[in-house]
Parts: structure tokens; C-alpha cells; sequence
């Protein structure tokens, strides 16, 4: 289902004809309800993985996750969490550790291959991006795209999908959904006047606030990588034609949650509950057939 179809379930769920109607603005808020009900049903879940492939730099010890990150989910036979480390010749698989084990071990040496990690909240707030639009994006189908031709989008500007946009001159807000080159993102504006960008706009951009991995010790060699599987947000549908990485049973239910969390907001309780029970009852069909799929593929032995 895309966002046209999505929006249209929520307001079905509601019994509403339009969004203007509920919050008296556009479609944005119906967004952010399903945005948050789909995080909700891969936090339940556990269906969407992504990896991340971390560079060492000698010296360092943090290493920042992609905004997207929501959790490790690869476990080792011992039951604990892991990651894969290549040092250029040898794999090797460390572990999830709790950080107040690190930081009582205080070890200052740095060390070339690490046996543990841990998972920290980034302490510093991340920095804000601005700068000048070089050419226009005009509005289409929910989405704008904000071109820089100054910009360095994708390596030293670090901008990730989720990360929140301004677009100063027009006075409208949104977030990026894609990073489509060094110099374009892929974007989507509400509450401006034209909700895009014409050349010479003005733009801001808030990044979001990442976790961290954070090794056993500093990093000895550069160069090194650090593979992170892990549990993934839904990407960002707030357009038209977006969508997600679920099947359209799932893609209902989560309309359905979408449409608890504004009626249980509003006080309409009676309502709100038969929504969440719909939610539910996919949750546990979809994690009844992911522990099928575990099962046959070996990781649990069953009775005949």
C-alpha cells in the first residue's frame, strides 16, 4: 500500500472523509499516526533488518548507527548478541556487552581486533545542516526535491532518510525520505506556502539524534570494519506513491493503530480499543509465522 492508500485506510478506520476534517490541516499529522504505528509493529515484530558496515579510525571508540536504528536482533548459540569484525585477513565476532561493563574495565590501550561492544546513547546533540537551494523543486505528488549543488549529502554532511528538513523562505517543515546523490534529497513539505523550493531558498536541516557502538576499547588500525545487523524503522512514507516493506494485511492493521492512537488521544476509548485489538491480532500472526520460518530453517529442533 502506498501513502495514497494508507491515509485513505486511516480515514475509512475513522469514518472520516478528509484529513482537514480531524486536524484541520493537511495530511501531514495522519503521517506521523501511521509512522509511528508502523515503528510500533516492527518493535513487535521484529520483521525489518538493515546493516550497518562501520569504518575504524584509529584512536576512536564511538562509532555512530544510522538514524533508523532500533535494536540488535542476530544472536550467537551462547544467546548474546553480536556483530562481524574484518581486520583485512580474519573474521571474528564480537559481542554485546553492557557499557557499565567498559567503563569499569577502563582499558586504555587501544586494541586492533575488539571482543565487545556496547550499544550508548550518542551524548552529543547532533549539528544542524544549512545552507542554499541551486536549483527549484517543485511540489509533485507529496514530494520535493531539495538540490545543492554545494552540498556533500552523503559523505560529509552524513544526511540520513528520517532526518528533519526546513525550508526557511517558504516557511514549510518535513523530513527527507532519500538521499539521492551528494547534491539532492528527496523530501517531503508541509505547512508553507508552496511546500517545495525554488531556487535560492533557504534550508535547515535537523539531524537525528543517532546511538552509538561503542568498543571495548579504542580502535588500533584504520580501516578496519565493524558489520552491525540490526532491527530497522519502517522507511519514511509521508507522500503519495511511498511505501513500505510490509504485505497489505499488515499495511490495514497498522491503519488500524494508526487510527487507535488518534481516538484513544482524543478520548474515544470504545473505539480505540477495537482498533488496537485488530492491530494485535496481526501482530501475532505475523510473529506466529516468523517463528515458523526460525523453525525450519533449523534454529529450534521440534518432536515428531
Amino acid at each position: 500500500m502506498d501513502g495514497k492508500q494508507l491515509t485513505r485506510a486511516m480515514l475509512d478506520a475513522l469514518d472520516e472523509e478528509t484529513a482537514s476534517k480531524l486536524f484541520n490541516t493537511d495530511d501531514r499529522i495522519l503521517y506521523d499516526y501511521l509512522d509511528a504505528a508502523a515503528e510500533e509493529f516492527v518493535r513487535e515484530t521484529k520483521c525489518l533488518h538493515a546493516t550497518a558496515t562501520i569504518t575504524t579510525v584509529a584512536d576512536q571508540q564511538a562509532y555512530d548507527l544510522p538514524p533508523d536504528f532500533l535494536g540488535l536482533y542476530m544472536k550467537n548459540p551462547r544467546d548474546r548478541f553480536f556483530g562481524k569484525y574484518y581486520d583485512g585477513s580474519c573474521t571474528t565476532f564480537p559481542a554485546l556487552c553492557p557499557y557499565e561493563q567498559i567503563f569499569r574495565e577502563n582499558l586504555t590501550d587501544a586494541l586492533s581486533i575488539p571482543g565487545r561492544f556496547a550499544i550508548i546513547d550518542k551524548a552529543a546533540a547532533p549539528t544542524q545542516l544549512s545552507g542554499t537551494t541551486s536549483a527549484a523543486g517543485a511540489r509533485a505528488a507529496g514530494q520535493a526535491t531539495l538540490t545543492d549543488s554545494a552540498a556533500l549529502f552523503e559523505t560529509t554532511g552524513a544526511v540520513f532518510p528520517r532526518d528533519r528538513v526546513h525550508n526557511t523562505t517558504d516557511g514549510s517543515s518535513g523530513i527527507v525520505l532519500s538521499v539521492s546523490s551528494e547534491t539532492a534529497l528527496i523530501t517531503a513539505l508541509f505547512d508553507g506556502k508552496t511546500n517545495g523550493y525554488a531556487k535560492g531558498d533557504a534550508y535547515v536541516i535537523t539531524r537525528a539524534t543517532p546511538k552509538q557502538v561503542y568498543l571495548v576499547a579504542k580502535s588500533k588500525t584504520s580501516g578496519h570494519t565493524l558489520t552491525i545487523p540490526y532491527l530497522c524503522k519502517p522507511d519514511p512514507v509521508y507522500s503519495d506513491y511511498g511505501t513500505w516493506r510490509f504485505d497489505p494485511v499488515s499495511c490495514r492493521a497498522i491503519c488500524h493503530e494508526a487510527a487507535f492512537q488518534y481516538a484513544n488521544r482524543k478520548g474515544e476509548y470504545s473505539s480505540a480499543d477495537r482498533h488496537h485489538a485488530l492491530f494485535n491480532l496481526e501482530v501475532t500472526r505475523a510473529k506466529n509465522e516468523r517463528a515458523g520460518l526460525v523453525i525450519q530453517g533449523g534454529r529450534y529442533r521440534t518432536l515428531s
